[in-house]
């Protein structure tokens, strides 16, 4: 009796894996194509922000080449190249914050 409920049905059972393998596999091929979408667009945002970077780091360059920050410098802030028998100290920070709380003590 179990065999001939199987046998009747069995055309059925066919038929619903047949569709549920179809729309399985129409629902995998939506969603590549869609992904495929997305990567599409990141990776035309990836060549516009290295794009971007490359700009930037032209401009950068443009802005710390040597001539350009002798002129600015020389005119805005009148300094004057060192000659070669002119010794220049540079102190550090810490250095100039010491000399100054020997000065203030020496006041007190």
């Amino acid at each position: 009796m179990a065999k001939k409920h199987l046998t009747k049905f069995r055309p059925y059972l066919a038929l619903t894996i047949l569709f549920l393998s179809l729309f399985t596999i129409v629902l995998v091929k939506m969603e590549v194509r869609r992904l495929g979408y997305t990567v599409l667009k990141l990776s035309r945002e990836l060549e516009k922000v290295q794009d971007d970077l490359r700009s930037q780091k032209m401009k950068l360059a443009k802005l710390t080449r040597p001539s350009l920050i002798q002129s600015v410098a020389k005119s805005r802030l009148t300094l004057k190249e060192g000659r070669s028998d002119q010794y220049i100290h540079v102190a550090l920070l810490s250095s100039i914050e010491n000399i100054k709380g020997m000065q203030e003590r020496r006041r007190q």
